[in-house]
């Protein structure tokens, strides 16, 4: 486990690498600030923020785990609430990625997530979102699964979309889309 300090910061002008199979916990007067960061862990809990130049990487320590966005503690899942995603501030927020390689396990949108305080990039093996919960994120959002991507709750707002599914791709929101690169089925 990594359990950061009480107070303190960590930072740095290149990467900054935190990797804990069981827990990395950042408390509220914590801060990392680097070009990168990568936070690599089977459950984590943000309290501080996490701010880059460049990238933030999140992703579980398990090849394969399951990734929970919006909700709490889930056995099982690498679970981010809304208010830890909050805390993460860069250009690029990849989700199920350590920048190389990505996660094999399922990306589920539980609850309301967004707005972002970083471009988000969701990898997983399949996207999905429940009934509760849309997505802010006017700025864009890309995804990355190599089975199906659905983000089709009726009150999404994604500014504009990008993205490869193995499958199938279904993406709905309430205003205006602007598409990059998608590419759907093999």
């Amino acid at each position: 486990d990594f359990q950061g300090p009480e107070s303190g910061s960590i930072s740095g002008a290149g990467k900054v690498t935190l990797a804990a199979q069981q827990q990395i916990s950042l408390a509220p007067s914590t801060s990392i600030s680097a070009g990168n960061v990568l936070l690599k862990s089977d459950n984590m809990t943000i309290d501080g923020t996490v701010t880059a130049s460049h990238n933030i990487f999140v992703t579980p320590f398990t090849a394969g785990r399951a990734i929970e966005l919006g909700g709490t503690f889930i056995s099982g899942a690498l679970a981010l609430s809304a208010s830890e995603l909050s805390f993460l501030t860069a250009p690029g927020l990849g989700i199920g990625t350590d920048g190389t390689t990505a996660n094999t396990g399922t990306l589920t949108v539980t609850s309301a997530i967004g707005p972002f305080n970083a471009f988000p990039n969701l990898f997983g093996s399949s996207i999905t979102q429940g009934t509760l919960a849309p997505i802010t994120a006017t700025a864009g959002l890309n995804a990355f699964a190599t089975g199906s991507i659905l983000l089709n709750h009726a009150s999404n707002n994604i500014g504009s979309f990008g993205g490869t599914a193995g499958t199938n791709i279904n993406l709905v929101t309430t205003g205006n889309l602007a598409l990059g690169a998608v590419t759907a089925g093999s």
